[in-house]
């Protein structure tokens, strides 16, 4: 496979600091030369965009800057990823002789190291929405900071939304959007006032990008074809960061580059970085330095942005991510790889060039690249939105038609979303709440494993109760059912874990997981795992959200009245896992399909592909229920459970009669 240069980012920096009077290089970010800029459009302006590239420092300096000349009392920094929140909170305390907590916090789920006297505070964009549902009202003299407000999630789109409204009743409020490759036009043609914008360079160092003269129709082996002949040919103490669209694709990596180098060469060591990995393992990782050692990190999007991690200059981009997409026709959510956009391609060269001259080798043409989208879908346009239009239901901002959101969803996705919750019984014919959709906002996951948890309430067996929690939290993890092997592990580990009996998937992770959590230690844990081949990351992370549920559950329990009749002919604690999934994935059935065996969707009809072992399990089955629909090499399904008709019209008398 032959690369070719096409352009050189960042070659024109050393002109731009050559006015600073620098012959060469500063060693100090290019944020600081703009301070007096900074902070006179922050005085002037309520509203300020903050356009740097990446590697200039605006995510850990900007804050500082502000506590420095001591405008405001509090400042509040809300990211996209909990990595980069922990990251950026703990580097800034340890530049400014903090201790983590004090002056300097941050807030992410499970893990909360802030206080009253807090005045820096780094929190997701999931936070900072919380907060602004319970309580709008925030201390004199505050700053509220967007940073990558260009990923456009839709927790970021909603907070814009309802910043709009705060900022007409609160003068003394300053708001301050940071992102490298944002639209910042759209957004000033949004707020329709006075807004202050600031250009800032990048980093101060060269990023040469390359790009390659032909497509690649199998990106995994480009990848690993350039990483070996990087390998042999450059510094060894030189890291590499390659980007994957999915954990599936990691590991089919990892497998391949240990295949092609580890007999003969073992100066290098390969780690994962992706969301579901504890966030002390992630930190540790970022900040790892390795002495006449490669080091090799494979990553999701996770690292695009607001990370800067030790020892990179060499980045390697296969141009695709993987998104969740609602599909108009049926209503179902899907998985489905596709290409990312010029910005987040921008972003990910940038990772190349934070403490030296880097390189970033793209695994596609130019061509290609310049069919790229010049920035993201927002997410708001492409995912269901049952669980947004519930939150915004219970908050204050419950003049839903009212909110002015920067860019509108589609009236089919609107409607969509409405149907979904009302099919679901959360809420009435006139848009208005009901007692059950003011209890699934107790949940902070997905709506229809919520109402499965809320069906399990009402049984009087605790061990039912117990199982669809457990399988819940388990399912509420990322999609990638790969990061936990479940499929594989099932199909070799099944008499071990006397499951060799049940045909349910979903009840299987259930189990996997309470034999997880009765065992006592952690060294033991991993042990387990190990052997079973069970992934002990993610089996702990859903630990953590299985200790969240229960404790939602001692409180939602209250509202609920044990069932004391048989409902439906129930017959034991299989029988009734399988009722309570159906409450919650009656839209999401199908049937087997003829001898073939394959499950054809009820809503499409479309034909999709099942494990082999579940399959050979389910032949005696007709009605069977799926967590997630996921198109890759071909269509597949995840989390199946079984279950009946009568069950079904029950639940889904809405839609089927």
């Amino acid at each position: 496979m032959s690369i070719i240069t096409r352009r050189h980012e960042g070659s024109q920096l050393k002109d731009k600091f050559m006015g600073f009077g620098f012959p060469f290089y500063p060693k100090i970010v290019p944020i600081e030369y703009y301070k007096e800029k900074l902070l006179n459009s922050i005085k002037r302006f309520q509203i300020t965009i903050v356009q740097a590239e990446t590697g200039s420092g605006k995510t850990i300096y900007v804050p500082k800057i502000f506590y420095l000349s001591k405008l405001f009392k509090k400042i509040i920094i809300s990211q996209t990823k909990r990595v980069a929140t922990i990251g950026a909170a703990k580097f800034l305390s340890s530049s400014m002789n903090e201790k983590l907590g004090d002056l300097i916090g941050y807030s992410v789920r499970f893990e909360n190291k802030s206080g009253i006297d807090t005045k820096i505070k780094f929190v997701t964009d999931g936070i900072l929405f919380q907060k602004l549902i319970n309580n709008f009202i925030f201390e004199k003299n505050t700053c509220i900071i967007l940073d990558e407000f260009h990923e456009r999630t839709i927790n970021t789109d909603l907070l814009i939304c309802m910043l709009k409204q705060i900022l007409i009743l609160r003068k003394d409020l300053k708001l301050i959007f940071m992102s490298a490759s944002g639209n910042s036009f759209k957004l000033a043609e949004y707020f329709n006032k006075n807004i202050g914008k600031l250009d800032i360079p990048g980093s101060i160092f060269k990023i040469n990008t390359f790009y390659t003269k032909f497509p690649q129709k199998d990106f995994i082996i480009s990848l690993c074809a350039t990483i070996s002949k990087l390998h042999l040919q450059e510094d060894i103490n030189a890291g590499f960061l390659i980007f994957f669209p999915g954990y599936k694709e990691i590991l089919d990596c990892e497998k391949m580059l240990n295949f092609i180098l580890k007999k003969e060469y073992n100066n290098f060591s390969i780690f994962k970085l992706h969301s579901n990995l504890p966030l002390h393992e992630q930190m540790i990782l970022i900040n790892l330095i390795i002495l006449r050692h490669r080091k090799v990190i494979l990553a999701t999007n996770i690292a695009e942005s607001s990370l800067t991690i030790k020892g990179i200059k060499f980045v390697l981009d296969c141009g695709l991510s993987k998104q969740k997409i609602l599909n108009w026709k049926t209503g179902l959510d899907l998985y489905k790889i596709s290409p990312i956009s010029k910005s987040e391609a921008k972003q990910r060269s940038g990772r190349a060039g934070r403490n030296s001259n880097g390189k970033c080798f793209r695994l596609f043409t130019y061509l290609e690249y310049s069919r790229f989208l010049n920035y993201p879908r927002p997410e708001i346009q492409r995912s269901e939105l049952s669980s947004l239009f519930l939150h915004i239901l219970t908050s204050n901002f419950s003049a839903l038609f009212c909110l002015d959101f920067i860019d509108m969803p589609p009236s089919w996705l609107v409607k969509r979303s409405f149907e979904n919750l009302f099919i679901l019984g959360a809420i009435n014919q006139k848009a208005k709440l009901t007692r059950t959709g003011k209890i699934l906002t107790i949940y902070p996951i997905d709506i229809k494993l919520s109402r499965c948890i809320m069906e399990s309430l009402k049984m009087k067996n605790e061990k039912i109760k117990l199982y669809v929690l457990l399988s819940c939290s388990m399912l509420s993890l990322n999609h990638d059912f790969h990061k936990l092997n479940t499929q594989t592990a099932i199909s070799n580990n099944c008499q071990n874990q006397n499951l060799h009996n049940t045909n349910e998937e979903c009840y299987i992770l259930a189990t996997i997981l309470k034999k997880f959590v009765n065992i006592k230690k952690n060294s033991n844990k991993r042990y387990w795992c190990n052997h079973q081949k069970f992934d002990f990351n993610i089996l702990k992370l859903a630990f953590n959200i299985s200790k969240q549920l229960i404790e939602i559950n001692k409180i939602s329990r209250n509202h609920f009245h044990l069932d004391q009749k048989d409902i439906l002919n129930l017959q034991g604690t299989l029988d009734g896992f399988r009722y309570c999934f159906t409450s919650g994935f009656f839209q999401n059935s199908g049937r087997i399909f003829g001898e073939t065996g394959n499950l054809q969707i009820i809503s499409s009809g479309i034909l999709v592909n099942i494990n082999k072992f579940i399959k050979n399990k389910l032949k005696r089955r007709i009605l069977i229920l799926f967590h997630e629909l996921i198109i890759l090499q071909r269509i597949s399904v995840r989390g199946l459970t079984s279950t009946n008709t009568s069950w079904l019209l029950y639940f889904g008398e809405k839609i089927f009669y």
